[in-house]
């Protein structure tokens, strides 16, 4: 077991960088969902093209 083999106060280091990980990369997660949800609805609100590289380069 892993609390067998590092001291007591870096295994509950270890504990608490893991809780906290979990949490940004939630966070993380929520944040891209949000932006993209903001995305698709500006594009459809404003009825715009989606978004490519070849849509700089198309003449008007």
């Amino acid at each position: 077991m892993l609390s067998s083999i590092l001291p007591m106060p870096l295994f509950i280091a270890k504990k608490v960088y893991s809780a906290m990980s979990k949490f940004f990369l939630r966070l993380l997660g929520f944040i891209l969902l949000l932006s993209t949800m903001g995305l698709a609805t500006c594009q459809s609100v404003l009825k715009a093209a989606p978004v490519s590289a070849a849509a700089g380069f198309q003449s008007r």
